[in-house]
């Protein structure tokens, strides 16, 4: 039966209006440039036992994200005990350190990831406090006993064990590199040698003399030193992985012995395969949105200013029928001025986000509109064959086959996949494609991607994808989209394709009006 418009809820209703009024002047804030974009970094990201963490910095404040990896259905949340600052922060062996003064001591406090770092009573105390300028690591020598490295400003390195006041002798000068990584490993750079140690055993430290100075420590044995080049230490020597250094993202590389996983400026990830001498690019997989970090398989990603943890998919970058980044993000809210998470999965429920400058996909578009074409929104028939699980895939997914001017096309609701296609269309072989016409085995479907469906003559036929909504093509139905569909009826923005089109006229009337708005926002709340 037909939803009678007069019975949509109030509160709905305003919405509506005020998404739609505030249209033209959301305009005038793109065209003067401004934006959500905060200056949120990554300040630490570590695994341990398919558990993950993470601290952000936004704002002057330090805010630290957990997951369980094992649970597909986990989110990633925000941790409640962390403290908003701290002198220095470090991940060692399972655990979150926070350094910071507590009741006039200098203290290193624990957050194990196994408890959803959740504080740890048993602090680890120092009996000194450092001097301004000087650059703290951390190197665990057994549970909850840590070794302090103290880096003066004068480039002085010196050790401190807990509740010990640091040692007078210095074990190294001239030092202009300190870094330790999450296993341990503790590096430092004086005198045109490179040294690492685990622990407190620097006297049996490894040199690599000659070695290039680290800038950025991206694995346990592979750094990114000062002119941006990849550098690996393998066989008791400092090897320049062949990467062009040109286009490598520095905040989004992740080593290990077996491989490297590197994102150039595109957003596009690389994996350079370390088994032979020289390394081999093993596969490629394409990420929306800004990449904060890699680590594993893993890939932290902010987009529309909320924060995503994505598993990272790659495909052989000569196969055609490769695959992308599986899109199932967890997102969380990102912490306002007030240091205070969104309660919404979205920024704010009521007022229309400002998209990010990177984005553009809501930004007016100068291309010439295009013929809108009249649909007709009857769902084609099917045979009578297709079995009752397809039957229900298709009524979950909303499938409808709709005629245009350009042949059919395949609409359906926010969330369907490529493989859901697959069993529809069985038990033809199809083939999925991007806006950017790239293969893709496995995705969720956006609006403007495209499948082929093979002929007996060899060619095949183009069905192109409308996702009911999704008016700006990522494959999510949001406010934003009612804002862009606000902005087209008020002839700010153009549709550039007939799928765009067709993805705001939710009715069929072959028209896009405001009766088609409260349609979108009946998607938006199917979705949450």
């Amino acid at each position: 039966m037909k939803k009678s418009r007069a019975k949509w809820p109030l509160i709905k209703k305003l919405r509506i209006f005020f998404l739609f009024a505030t249209a033209s002047l959301l305009c005038l804030l793109l065209a003067a440039g401004i934006t959500d974009e905060n200056d949120m970094e990554l300040r630490l990201m570590g695994i341990h036992d398919s558990r993950f963490a993470v601290l952000l910095e936004d704002s002057g404040k330090v805010f630290a994200y957990y997951k369980d990896l094992s649970d597909p259905d986990s989110h990633l949340t925000r941790a409640q005990s962390v403290p908003e600052s701290g002198c220095t922060f470090f991940f060692d062996d399972g655990t979150l350190g926070v350094a910071d003064i507590f009741d006039g001591e200098f203290d290193v406090n624990i957050y194990p990831f196994d408890t959803g770092l959740e504080y740890d009573d048993d602090r680890c105390p120092f009996d000194f406090s450092p001097s301004e300028g000087d650059k703290l690591v951390f190197s665990n020598t057994d549970m909850n006993e840590y070794i302090m490295y103290i880096l003066s400003a004068d480039g002085t390195l010196r050790a401190c064990e807990a509740m010990c006041e640091p040692e007078e002798d210095a074990l190294l000068s001239g030092v202009n590199f300190l870094e330790s990584t999450q296993g341990g490993w503790v590096y430092a750079y004086a005198g045109e040698t490179l040294r690492r140690w685990i622990g407190s055993d620097f006297h049996i430290c490894e040199e690599y003399p000659g070695a290039p100075c680290p800038d950025r420590l991206v694995g346990e044995s592979v750094y990114i030193d000062e002119v941006g080049s990849l550098v690996r230490l393998n066989g008791g020597a400092a090897v320049t992985v062949d990467i062009d250094k040109d286009s490598l993202n520095a905040n989004a590389c992740f080593g290990t012995d077996e491989y490297i996983i590197a994102a150039d400026n595109s957003g596009t990830v690389h994996k350079y395969d370390l088994s032979e001498e020289q390394a081999v690019k093993s596969g490629t997989a394409e990420v929306d949105g800004r990449i904060l970090g890699i680590i594993e398989d893993n890939v932290l990603v902010k987009k529309d200013g909320q924060i995503y943890l994505e598993r990272l998919i790659f495909h052989d970058p000569d196969d055609e029928s490769g695959e992308e980044v599986d899109p199932t993000p967890t997102p969380t809210p990102v912490p306002d001025e007030s240091g205070e998470p969104s309660s919404s999965p979205y920024p704010d429920d009521t007022a229309t986000p400002t998209p990010d400058p990177d984005d553009g996909s809501s930004e007016p578009s100068e291309a010439e509109p295009t013929p809108t074409p009249t649909p007709t929104p009857t769902p084609t028939p099917f045979p009578a064959d297709k079995n009752d699980e397809v039957g229900k895939l298709i009524e979950e997914i909303k499938f409808q086959e709709l005629p245009g001017e350009n042949g059919r096309y395949a609409s359906m609701a926010a969330g369907a996949r490529v493989s859901d296609l697959r069993e529809i269309y069985w038990p033809q072989s199809i083939e999925a494609f991007t806006q950017k016409d790239e293969p893709v085995y496995e995705s969720i479907l956006k609006t403007g991607m495209k499948v082929h469906l093979p002929l007996e003559d060899g060619n095949y036929e183009e069905i192109p994808i409308i996702i009911r909504g999704d008016c700006d093509g990522d494959g999510r139905v949001r406010e934003s989209d009612i804002t862009f569909a606000s902005l087209y009826i008020i002839n700010v923005v153009y549709a550039e394709t007939d799928v765009q089109f067709m993805s705001m006229d939710m009715n069929g009337d072959g028209v896009v009006t405001i009766w088609d708005l409260p349609l979108i926002v009946d998607e938006i709340e199917v979705i949450k």
